[in-house]
């Protein structure tokens, strides 16, 4: 910078001159320089800004999505939905029926050989009349929609626990049933056997003359023979009358 004419006279002036110009001069240059950091962080920011697109890496994702256990969750669902459908099915579906007895043309009357049947008991198995010959038997038909029948069932059961050791034996018989004679069965907590005989009336009925009305109640002796038929209730009197008697 050119000094004025002047300064050349006033020798103080020109050194003040001069110390100010150079003052100006260092502010000038500092200003014009950047502090270190912020070149470093400018530098980076360009060559990040240079890196080709491809090398910056996404994060893996790793597991499932909760579109994937979405998708399991509801096949979990329609599996557990169909297995309870199919075991629905089967549990709702009706037992078969049991086969139908087999009776012989035998007729029932006091005296005379007891008709013959072979049937099929609860909880399986067969029965059959012939097999009991030589034991006192009462043959007692019975449904779940008879009234006396539950007030006689429970001293039967007493009766037969009683006398069951001598080889006295109930057989019940299942007939004119409309409901569920297996669980009336056990209602009583019985345990003397009984037997299915299915339709209304079914093939034993009416061997046995029972068509219409219950309960009946027929003794027969060791030799076969029916030595009582019992139309209606029994009375735990001549229940235990006719035990005696055909022992």
């Amino acid at each position: 910078m050119p000094k004025p004419e002047g300064f050349r006279l006033f020798p103080a002036m020109a050194q003040e001159f001069e110390r100010l110009e150079g003052v100006g001069s260092d502010v000038a240059r500092r200003r014009k320089q950047k502090p270190a950091w912020i070149r470093r962080e400018q530098q980076a920011a360009l060559e990040s800004e240079r890196r080709p697109r491809s090398d910056v890496r996404r994060p893996v994702r790793r597991g499932f999505s909760w579109r994937s256990l979405a998708w399991v969750g509801g096949g979990l669902a329609v599996l557990i939905a169909a297995t309870a459908l199919v075991v629905a099915s089967a549990s709702s579906r009706p037992a078969p029926a049991p086969p139908l007895p087999t009776v012989s043309a035998d007729v029932l009357a006091r005296g005379h050989i007891a008709p013959d049947f072979t049937a099929t008991r609860f909880g399986g198995g067969q029965l059959s009349i012939s097999g009991l010959k030589g034991k006192p038997v009462l043959v007692n038909f019975f449904a779940s929609w008879c009234t006396q029948c539950a007030h006689e069932l429970p001293f039967m059961e007493e009766s037969y626990q009683r006398h069951k050791d001598s080889g006295f034996v109930i057989v019940g018989v299942n007939s004119l049933e409309t409901g569920d004679g297996v669980a009336f069965y056990h209602q009583f907590g019985l345990t003397f056997p009984a037997v299915y005989d299915p339709g209304n009336p079914g093939r034993i009925a009416v061997a046995y003359g029972v068509t219409f009305s219950l309960p009946v109640s027929v003794f027969i002796g060791k030799d076969g023979r029916v030595d009582l038929i019992q139309l209606g209730a029994l009375t735990p009197e001549l229940l235990e009358q006719e035990i005696q008697k055909l022992s």
